[in-house]
């Protein structure tokens, strides 16, 4: 349960716990869960994200991706039990790669 908690942390007393903090916030998960912290995630990085997770309703986005896990778990269930006309024909995704330090989507080339 330790490594959980975050799932159950959001809502306005978390949000105003984190308020100007974002980045003490975020080191926690890229030292602590990281394999190796000092190769976790590079100083550069860290910034940017820091700088977005300030932005208003950035932290609470985030927040809310991990409260509404367990119904997403449920819904991917439910939606993965149902049979699907032509579902054993494959289908195609768009091949799509995130620009370097934007982190806008755009189409990669043929290979």
């Amino acid at each position: 349960m330790r490594d959980l908690w975050h799932f159950h942390f959001y809502g306005d007393v978390p949000l105003a716990l984190v308020k100007g903090r974002e980045r003490i916030y975020l080191e926690h998960f890229w030292n602590d869960f990281a394999a190796d912290r000092k190769r976790s995630l590079p100083e550069a990085d860290r910034c940017l994200y820091a700088r977005a997770y300030a932005q208003p309703g950035a932290m609470r986005a985030g927040f809310e991706y991990f409260r509404n896990f367990e119904r997403d778990a449920e819904d991917f269930g439910r939606m993965g039990s149902k049979r699907r006309p032509n579902s054993s024909r494959p289908t195609s995704a768009a091949r799509l790669s995130p620009a370097p330090a934007t982190g806008s989507w755009r189409r990669r080339p043929r290979s």
